[in-house]
C-alpha cells in the first residue's frame, strides 16, 4: 500500500494544533510553555525528516495523486543512509547530526539527494513564510542558554531580555486577529507542511 505524504502532514497539523492548545492553557506555567516550545520544534523535525526520507525512498503519493520516484540510487534504507552521509561527507556507520529542522539543511539534503519532488520541498520549506528557522532560534535559547543561542535571539528581537519568561511572553503575546505570535507560527507550519506534500 502506497504512502501518502499528506498523512505525514496530517500528523504534524495534528500535533502543532495540541502544541498550540497546551501553550495557551491558562494554568501553564512558563516552564511548561517553554517545553512546549522546544516540542513543536522537535514535532518539526521529526516531520521534515520523515518527509525527506520518504520522498527518497518509499514513492509516496503526493496531494495532488502524483506518485514520487525514489531518488537516484536509492532502493532502501541502507542506501539512504549511505547517500545521507556521502551528503555530509561522513561514513554510513559514522553518527553525525542532520538538523532535519533546519530549512537550510533540509534543501542541501533534498538537493544532492536529488530527490523527484525537490522543486515543491524546497519551495515550501524554505519559503518566506516558514517560522521554522525562528523556531529553531528560540527552541536553542531555551533549551541551551549561553551566549550563542542568546546572540542569535538577539538579532531576532532586539530589544527582548534574554530571559525564559521574557520570551515565553514574547510568544504569548496576542497579535491582530487574537492568536499568539506561538499559535501562529503553528498555523504557518501547518501550512508550510501542507505546502510540501503537494
Amino acid at each position: 500500500m502506497p504512502t501518502h505524504l499528506s498523512a505525514l502532514a496530517n500528523r504534524f497539523g495534528a500535533r502543532a494544533f495540541q502544541r498550540e492548545a497546551n501553550f495557551t492553557q491558562s494554568l501553564a506555567s512558563t516552564s511548561e510553555k517553554a517545553y512546549t516550545v522546544i516540542c513543536l520544534y522537535a514535532d518539526w523535525e521529526e516531520f521534515s525528516e520523515n518527509l525527506l526520507t520518504t520522498s527518497a525512498r518509499l514513492k509516496p503519493i503526493t496531494t495532488s495523486g502524483v506518485m514520487v520516484s525514489r531518488a537516484p540510487g536509492i532502493k532502501d534504507s541502507s542506501d539512504f543512509r549511505t547517500e545521507l552521509a556521502r551528503v555530509y561527507g561522513k561514513k554510513p556507520a559514522d553518527r553525525f547530526s542532520v538538523g532535519w529542522g533546519t530549512p537550510s539543511r533540509f534543501v542541501k539534503i533534498a538537493t544532492k539527494l536529488q530527490v523527484r519532488n525537490q522543486a515543491t520541498l524546497v519551495s515550501a520549506i524554505a519559503s518566506a513564510s516558514s517560522p521554522a528557522d525562528d523556531l529553531r532560534v528560540f527552541r536553542n535559547f531555551l533549551a541551551h542558554r549561553n551566549f550563542d543561542t542568546a546572540r542569535q535571539v538577539r538579532a531576532r528581537v532586539p530589544r527582548l531580555p534574554l530571559t525564559v519568561d521574557a520570551l515565553v511572553g514574547w510568544l504569548g503575546n496576542l497579535l491582530p486577529g487574537g492568536r499568539t505570535q506561538f499559535g501562529v507560527w503553528c498555523e504557518d507550519l501547518n501550512d508550510v507542511a501542507r505546502a510540501s506534500t503537494r
